[in-house]
């Protein structure tokens, strides 16, 4: 009888499981032990306790990917094979390589689209969702003179109803072009080409009849202009390598959106993307996976984007994606718990990803309970040495992965100016995420307009309320242990905590991307 050969990383997870219902177990009885007796503090030890749990599940994950990162090849073998098994996958294809643009029109982005050789049938399609005039107005100049001076033809499209952002853009090109292509490329308005073979790589992958998209890797890209500090900000695009090659393999595969290519068959079969969602790549990831297709991603083959460049738009982007996620959470949690076309593993790196922003609340709360309101029971905070190692243990895997990054690069000099910055910036966006996921739990059928993030014709304006109660709570950080528990000051986590929320009106008008 023939046995496959095992895969131990299949096991993680389990060993994993085990190795915390142990930890939790001992946990617990010490937790129990300073609560003797119980009282109205119970409550509040015990969501603490839920919150440290479910933490350390994530903590195990992002130690797992740190250990696994490997930096990628320029050429990867299994692209080679694939190429090598599959020649009639370059026979010609046609292929619509989608640019979606509002109020966002990036001239060179598009030009490293069209400066491309193809060896296919190629067709750029452009769709404009643009509001202003002298958007418009810019868009159709640059497209005529686009026409004038590359071969390649380009299609230019607008819809008079803008409903349904992005992906009711991305349905208004399928239902007019979605049996004239076989393939569509999906293009941001940032999005720029890298490698010029990309999609003779892409195709490679298709000989399994069941991938249904290729993503590629994304990249960050700048120009010499550009500050220093948007520089390094713009890694965390390279970055974001070290999560999707370790999903890619041992899990759920991530389509992230765009610079990636799809099947037309399987769009007319799963169905076009589904409106007003706004994490709308997740949402045709988890039909596609349903739908017992693959997702592959093509490591090897680079594209880039922009950073946000500037902390609104940051924040924008992190509303944005925190509100789709937890879209995402409520309309598909239990048909992924339930479906036998989605692995174990798949699931859990599901729930991992997708769950990233309600444990950034919860993790949020944690700071709440922990510097506002425990410092007042004298029972709690006895063990100094448990907290400072626990302390280090928060710093260890927020950054350890980031550091694997750098380490794996060459690069761990810059990690330790990219270190810095990053929990300042990113770090800073909890009020931001809590506001989005409250606002759809608690009225998830409300109307909410869609719109680019680095839109010139941005409508989101900082509300003052925010920005005052993000400085106070930075504040409160400091200023109530200092008064009832001096000793909470001394831990590293301490500062670090309050000097995000204090110096968000300072980032406002330090981020920025030009110098």
């Amino acid at each position: 009888m023939n046995h496959s050969p095992i895969n131990h990383w299949q096991l993680v997870p389990r060993i994993a499981l085990i190795f915390l219902l142990l930890l939790w177990s001992a946990y617990l009885s010490l937790v129990n032990g300073i609560m003797e007796p119980i009282d109205g503090w119970t409550l509040v030890l015990v969501t603490k306790v839920l919150i440290e749990v479910i933490a350390s599940v994530f903590a195990i994950f992002y130690l797992f990917v740190a250990l696994h990162y490997r930096t990628p090849a320029q050429t990867s073998e299994t692209t080679e094979l694939i190429r090598e098994k599959s020649g009639t996958l370059m026979i010609p294809k046609r292929i619509g390589i989608i640019y979606l643009c509002c109020n966002d029109l990036d001239k060179d982005a598009v030009e490293s689209i069209l400066s491309c050789k193809y060896d296919h049938l190629v067709k750029l399609i452009v769709h404009d969702d643009s509001s202003d005039n002298e958007s418009i107005s810019e868009i159709n100049r640059f497209v005529e003179e686009m026409r004038q001076r590359y071969d390649i033809e380009i299609i230019l499209m607008r819809r008079s109803i803008k409903n349904g952002g992005k992906p009711g853009a991305l349905n208004n090109i399928f239902a007019t072009y979605h049996k004239e292509f076989d393939y569509f490329f999906i293009c941001d308005s940032d999005s720029y080409i890298i490698d010029r073979e990309f999609l003779n790589k892409s195709l490679c992958h298709f000989s399994d009849p069941n991938v249904a998209l290729v993503q590629l890797r994304n990249i960050g890209i700048t120009k010499k202009e550009d500050s220093v500090w948007y520089k390094l900000l713009s890694l965390s695009i390279d970055y974001y390598d070290t999560f999707t090659s370790f999903l890619s393999k041992f899990g759920w595969t991530p389509f992230l959106g765009h610079n990636a290519l799809i099947k037309s068959e399987v769009i007319e079969k799963v169905g076009w993307f589904s409106p007003d969602q706004f994490a709308d790549d997740i949402d045709y990831s988890v039909k596609l996976y349903l739908n017992g297709y693959r997702i592959v991603y093509a490591r090897d083959v680079v594209c880039a984007e922009k950073h946000p460049e500037t902390y609104r738009a940051l924040r924008k982007r992190t509303h944005k994606w925190s509100l789709g996620c937890t879209q995402i959470l409520r309309k598909w949690s239990w048909s992924i718990v339930w479906s036998d076309k989605v692995t174990f593993n798949e699931k859990v790196t599901f729930f991992l990803t997708v769950g990233y922003y309600p444990l950034q609340t919860l993790l949020f709360l944690y700071l709440f309970i922990f510097y506002l309101i425990l410092p007042f029971n004298d029972r709690i905070h006895t063990n100094w040495v448990v907290l400072g190692i626990y302390a280090i243990f928060i710093l260890f895997f927020t950054f350890f992965p980031s550091f694997t990054f750098f380490l794996r690069n060459r690069k761990v000099r810059d990690w330790f100016k990219v270190a810095p910055l990053w929990g300042l910036i990113y770090g800073s966006q909890d009020f931001v995420v809590a506001k989005a996921l409250f606002s759809y739990v608690l009225r998830p059928a409300q109307k909410r307009i869609w719109e680019p993030t680095n839109s010139s014709l941005s409508r989101n304006k900082e509300m003052n309320l925010l920005g005052i109660l993000e400085i106070i709570f930075g504040l409160c950080i400091v200023l109530v242990p200092a008064l009832i528990n001096p000793i909470l000051i001394m831990l590293p986590t301490t500062i670090l905590f309050s000097v995000k929320f204090i110096c968000i009106p300072v980032l406002h008008q330090f981020f920025q991307k030009r110098a």
